[in-house]
């Protein structure tokens, strides 16, 4: 079975990565805003806000990193 919190954390992992890629920024860090990332996600998905939705807002978030 496929468990969508772990595929939500590669997801936004690779998009943080690729956010700071020019940038010297420490690997804890980067992971501690992955976290960040997939942890607002599942909050605004438990308040009901639609998959698509939520994910507009995550990237919104990250773009402004």
């Amino acid at each position: 079975m496929r468990n969508p919190s772990a595929s939500s954390g590669r997801r936004w992992q690779s998009r943080i990565e690729a956010t700071f890629a020019s940038t010297l920024v420490d690997r804890d860090i980067l992971e501690e805003l992955t976290q960040h990332a997939e942890s607002t996600y599942h909050a605004l998905r438990a308040d009901g806000v639609e998959e698509a939705d939520a994910e507009r807002r995550v990237e919104a978030l990250i773009a402004g990193w």
